[in-house]
């Protein structure tokens, strides 16, 4: 090889394999040419291999001057190099240095491994350089002048200052962006980069020169491990940035593998020989450059646009990487495009990043901007919708007075600032109002309310003791609306005076008929109350008894009932009713009372449903819906149910000898679904009395099927396998599943009479009639409606084909005797 005056381009070597590691400098030197391998082109790669490898170069003078040359092996990754120089058969000069040998080893401070030469004009010498690494064995060779070579490795040196001056802005923008606005992203990519500039720190050997000069395991530590880390946060980025977890799942999939393998690539890091880490390092390489070489596409694809942004990036580095290892391999020149195209791609790739990522700061920015301005649209009508609610949970909507939340809220809060006072919570009850409201209609009955309140307010107003429940820029509320047809007021009676003469007269009014629109309407009022603190110590408590207090018959004389737990009905008292209950059931105490249902089409009475009533000899007359709850909480309800269905099937028996031909309806309760023992019972009492098990229907609300609803489909469906028919009662009152109803092996539906009561006038009400009814029609059910109360009502049902009737209007429930002879009586108008 002959030196001109400037520095050789074309560099050929000879190189010899030598396996076992055995030979030394004169070994190798006495090794026939033959068995020497000639490389022409400077460059030589042997991937992984355990082999020792011989390189000689033969150098020649052929200058006219003395010449320094610079024999230079550009690859800082090799484990250790032994240079020597012969001429002729002496040893000249040596030198040992390696990327596993301390820095200061080295002849000429830099990072790839360079041998100086000096020669007189004509010199003729041989270099052999004694090659072994556990890496990959790449010989870039070069040789230099002395001063090209300075000036190339200052331009290299000013091209790495401005990558890595690059980079590291890019690294800190980001952890600056991330400090502030907290989203992973920016510190996965903050990482990912930080790992690209170690990355290529180890590679070009910067690492061992500067961090590690004395110290070069740890130069080979951090290539090793910096390797995975650098990959593992390009792929949380990449995931993050092209959000594939909603945009390409299956790619999602793909990314989460690759972290994984990159986790456990790092941890191999540390266990693994330098030679076994390097080789997982670069087997996991190929996934994950193809990986994210088609991850852009796939989301780009999908309509994500960052997609197409990675794809660009990525397409960079992958290029710039591309053209390296052509050039490691022979394959391109060496020049400034090939020698740093990974370093141009990988900040290609940081810049195209960064445009993107400002891109995606601005959107946030833009949608957080709108976001807020939403939101503060948003507080604004919730704050509004709030001070609505506010005001509907507070007022009555329709006569707009205080109602009984406000009333507590207020009562509560004298008791609690004057403790020691004497206060009565005064009811009025318009016993009257439901018959006003079904006979003029519910809008009218509405306006007698509001006028009733409004005549009442003004009347309040004037009275001494009365305590305002809220007062407003205009005007201040005393009296309460606690339901439709009850009103109510706080009394201070430390301020009323005994038979003070103006409450006597406001009484004495109250009783008087309202005048309304022509009419003079008949209120039939009835007034409770309630003492603080010795009738109870707070809001609710009081307006309870002052309520329990209206249903007493004990009045004065102005006919007031005032509180008395000796008539309180419902005190604890009641809780003996339970034991006295099943005295009565045993001694047969109870009666069934009857209401028919007429089908539509013809008018005739298809059915009869049984109606439990109790006389006690005490309090008298019962109610259901007060005893039952309490027969259900302490299990009566077993006992009261199955006396009900032997009275109803020995009367059903008395029915049909008389001529009836419908069917029996009897209610059971939740509680009766647990019984494991109804359907034999029922089936017993339908063969002791000989009734057809398809005459006898069971009524259950919708509400109490919805308390364990799998368990009670299962329980019913064994009654209805005795042949029983199944009817759902108070339909549309509760919150029912549609997919649990219509898995109920029923046969009816009976539409709650909330929903009847104001068909005439509320076009929502007919529209959910209307509904249900073609509901019902359509699974296959019949539909009842309850509470049809006049003409008018039963002709629309009519027309919407309702199957059958139920309510007042056609009779009041009656019981067996009576029922009877209004039986009776329809055949006879019939015949």
């Amino acid at each position: 090889m002959y030196l001109q005056e400037s520095q050789v381009i074309d560099v050929s070597f000879q190189y010899l394999e030598d396996v076992n590691s055995e030979f030394n400098l004169w070994q190798a030197m006495s090794v026939d040419d033959s068995a020497w391998t000639l490389v022409n082109g400077g460059g030589g790669s042997f991937g992984f291999s355990h082999s020792t490898f011989w390189l000689r170069l033969d150098v020649k003078n052929g200058m006219s001057d003395p010449s320094k040359t610079l024999v230079v092996v550009n690859y800082p990754l090799l484990d250790s190099l032994d240079f020597y120089l012969v001429r002729g058969s002496d040893v000249i000069k040596s030198s040992e240095v390696g990327d596993l040998r301390p820095f200061s080893n080295r002849e000429i401070y830099h990072p790839s491994f360079v041998f100086r030469l000096s020669q007189e004009v004509a010199d003729a010498d041989r270099v052999y350089i004694r090659v072994q690494s556990q890496g990959t064995m790449v010989f870039p060779l070069e040789l230099w002048q002395e001063k090209p070579f300075y000036e190339h490795t200052s331009k290299a040196t000013s091209f790495y200052l401005f990558y890595f001056g690059g980079m590291f802005i890019v690294v800190l923008l980001n952890f600056a962006i991330f400090t502030m606005l907290r989203e992973r992203i920016y510190l996965y990519y903050a990482l990912a980069n930080t790992g690209y500039m170690l990355f290529f720190a180890c590679m070009r050997g910067f690492a061992n020169q500067l961090l590690f000069p004395e110290w070069p395991e740890a130069g080979n530590q951090l290539l090793l491990t910096v390797l995975p880390i650098m990959s593992l946060f390009s792929l949380l980025f990449a995931r993050d940035f092209l959000q594939s977890r909603q945009h390409a799942p299956k790619l999602d999939v793909c990314l989460r593998v690759m972290i994984g393998l990159e986790l456990i690539n790092f941890l191999c890091s540390f266990v693994l020989s330098y030679d076994a880490s390097i080789r997982l390092s670069a087997i996991v390489s190929v996934p994950f450059f193809i990986t994210l070489l088609i991850a852009g596409p796939i989301v780009w694809a999908a309509g994500n646009r960052a997609g197409a942004l990675f794809t660009f990036a990525w397409s960079m580095l992958t290029l710039g990487s591309i053209i390296t290892l052509m050039r490691f391999m022979g394959m391109l020149p060496e020049n400034f495009i090939t020698h740093f195209g990974m370093q141009i791609g990988s900040g290609a790739e940081a810049v195209i990043l960064m445009i993107a990522l400002a891109y995606r700061i601005y959107n946030e920015r833009e949608a957080k901007i709108s976001a807020q301005l939403a939101s503060i649209e948003q507080a604004k009508q919730k704050r509004d919708s709030q001070e609505a609610l506010v005001q509907a949970m507070l007022h009555d909507p329709v006569t707009k007075l205080p109602n009984r939340n406000l009333f507590e809220m207020a009562f509560n809060e004298r008791i609690t600032s004057q403790p020691e006072g004497d206060y009565m919570v005064f009811l009025i009850r318009i016993e009257r109002y439901m018959d006003i409201s079904r006979t003029l209609g519910l809008a009218t009955g509405e306006s007698v309310l509001q006028a009733l309140a409004d005549h009442y307010s003004k009347e309040i107003a004037r009275l001494n003791g009365i305590v305002a429940l809220e007062n407003t820029p205009t005007e201040a509320h005393y009296l309460c609306n606690f339901s439709g047809d009850t009103f109510g007021v706080m009394l201070d009676l430390s301020e009323i005076l005994p038979n003070s003469k103006q409450h006597l007269k406001f009484i004495d009014m109250l009783k008087k008929p309202f005048e309304f629109g022509g009419l003079s309407l008949d209120l039939n009022p009835k007034f409770g109350a309630a003492r603080y603190p010795k009738h109870g110590h707070d809001a609710e408590e009081l307006i309870r008894n002052a309520i329990v207090s209206i249903e007493t018959k004990k009045t004065n004389r102005l006919g007031i009932s005032f509180y008395s737990e000796e008539q309180d009905i419902y005190h604890e008292g009641r809780l003996t009713l339970m034991s006295n209950l099943r005295e009565d059931l045993q001694k047969d105490a109870l009666e069934l009372f009857y209401q028919p249902k007429l089908a539509s089409d013809s008018g005739a009475v298809v059915g009869m449903e049984a109606l439990i009533r109790w006389n006690h000899e005490q309090l008298g007359f019962i109610p259901p819906d007060e005893f039952i709850p309490l027969a259900e909480e302490t299990g009566v309800i077993s006992r009261l149910t199955r006396w009900v269905i032997r009275r109803a099937l020995m009367d059903f028996i008395v029915f049909r000898e008389g001529g009836y031909e419908g069917d029996i309806s009897v209610n059971i309760s939740a509680r009766n679904l647990s019984e494991s023992d109804l359907p034999e019972f029922l089936a017993q009492c339908l063969n002791e009395f000989g009734v057809p098990a398809n005459k006898v229907t069971l009524e259950l609300t919708e509400t109490a099927v919805m308390e364990d609803p799998e368990s009670g489909i299962v329980a019913l469906k064994a009654l209805t396998d005795i042949g029983i028919n199944l009817s759902i009662d108070d339909f549309g009152a509760g919150y029912s599943s549609l997919s649990y109803l219509k898995r109920l092996p029923a046969t009816e539906i009976k539409l709650d009479r909330s929903l009847i009561t104001d068909i005439l006038e509320s076009e929502s009400d007919r529209v959910i009639v209307q509904t249900s009814i073609d509901m019902a029609h359509n699974l296959g059910y019949d539909l009842v409606a309850e509470g049809v109360e006049t003409q008018e009502v039963l002709d629309l049902l009519k027309s919407m084909r309702c199957d059958k009737m139920q309510g007042y209007y056609l009779s009041r429930p009656l019981n067996r005797e009576n029922m009877q002879r209004w039986l009776s009586e329809l055949q006879a108008e019939a015949s």
